[in-house]
């Protein structure tokens, strides 16, 4: 028996909510005091150093976040594990913005909508399509151990294209940011 979700979106806002929540948590972990020296709490969503560092620095981050991704969903019960990344990134893009605001005040106001927001938007995206990929992935194979249906949903061939796909996106992000940065700073 074949079941489908109705194309309404849910999904996708079911995702946002979570990548929403994880910014809020980070924003009140960085207010409160918590740690946040390490790149893995604020995952390099702050623009520091040249535009070569900066690009090098977030590409990298980008790539072990979706390689964490594609393990996930190449596991039967990924969904969650996939599903708290999807918090987690978000959690370092509300951490490097609470301590923006922290540190400047409202005259940071300026430099998280020109730096730090687009990126986030951007890499907070890129995010959600590969989350929506690993449980995909992690569903049909959970679908193909409890009833052997291999509906021909999709091949570790298309996942890796897919999973591609997003490392160039994000790259993408990551060399636009360097830009902006290079240019406006």
């Amino acid at each position: 028996m074949k079941y489908k979700v109705s194309g309404k979106g849910t999904g996708f806002l079911i995702m946002a909510a979570i990548a929403a929540s994880g910014i809020a948590a980070g924003a009140v972990w960085a207010a409160h005091g918590g740690f946040t020296d390490t790149p893995w709490i604020h995952q390099f969503f702050r623009s520091e150093g040249s535009p070569s560092q900066q690009f090098l620095c977030s590409t990298v981050s980008a790539l072990v976040f979706l390689g964490a991704v594609f393990i996930a969903g190449t596991s039967a019960i990924g969904q969650p594990a996939a599903l708290g990344l999807l918090f987690y990134r978000g959690f370092g893009a509300g951490v490097s913005a609470a301590l923006l605001y922290g540190g400047m005040g409202v005259r940071a106001v300026p430099v998280v909508a020109v730096f730090l927001l687009p990126k986030a938007v951007g890499y907070i995206f890129t995010a959600m399509l590969a989350v929506r990929e690993a449980v995909r992935s992690s569903c049909g194979l959970a679908r193909f151990v409890a009833y052997g249906d291999d509906s021909g949903q999709g091949s570790l061939r298309l996942y890796l294209v897919r999973f591609f796909v997003l490392a160039v996106m994000s790259a993408g992000v990551s060399a636009l940011n360097a830009v902006l940065t290079h240019f406006v700073k």
